[in-house]
Formats: structure tokens, sequence, C-alpha cells
């Protein structure tokens, strides 16, 4: 049996020369947490880490554009354009099936 790190696994071709700023798709990173909450109880995390350094990310909290970062190159992790506006629809979708209003009038 042969056993490899899962870090191991990132292929070498695409850890060369990534651009200091890569935009994330809001559907990505949706599906992502949702992995993330299907995985959790069964006790595996989901780690980004930076291809290039092979290093896990630094969450970016409180940011209006910045997800993650990497502390070691420096390369970071942006909303790509249309983010919040997706995620106003996306909540309204929640209160409405939630029977939720916050809208003032």
């Amino acid at each position: 049996m042969e056993r490899v790190k899962g870090i191991d696994t990132i292929k070498e071709d695409i850890t060369i020369s990534p651009p200091k700023e890569i935009a994330i798709n809001f559907g990505i990173m949706e599906k992502w947490q949702r992995a993330q909450s299907l995985l959790a109880p069964r006790w595996i995390a989901i780690i980004p880490y930076c291809v290039k350094c092979k290093t896990p990310l630094t969450w970016v909290m409180k940011d209006e554009r910045v997800l993650f970062e990497c502390p070691k190159c420096g390369v970071v992790w942006v909303k790509e354009n249309g983010w919040d506006k997706k995620l106003e629809k996306e909540l309204a979708k929640l209160e409405e099936k939630n029977g939720i209003c916050t809208t003032t009038s």
C-alpha cells in the first residue's frame, strides 16, 4: 500500500508562477463551504493551501475584497466582480424560504 500526503498531490506544473491576485467565483466558494459542512462531521477539514508554496492560506476577515492570502509568497485570493450582488440574491432566497424579512419600508 502506498500513502501520499494530501499536500503532495498538488501538481507541480501549476505551482510555477501563479498571478499575485486570483479571483474566486461566488459559486465556487459556496460549493466549497457546502463540502466543508458535509465533511466536518466526519472529522475531515478542508484547508486551503497555496499551490506554489504548499503553505496553508491565511483567512482574511472583515475585508471587502480579499478572502485569503499566502503568508509565504504574498499571493491573494479575492472576490470576483459581482460577488456582493450574488450574495445579496442568495440571502434574499434564504430569507424568503425561511419567512424572514429584513427590508424596511
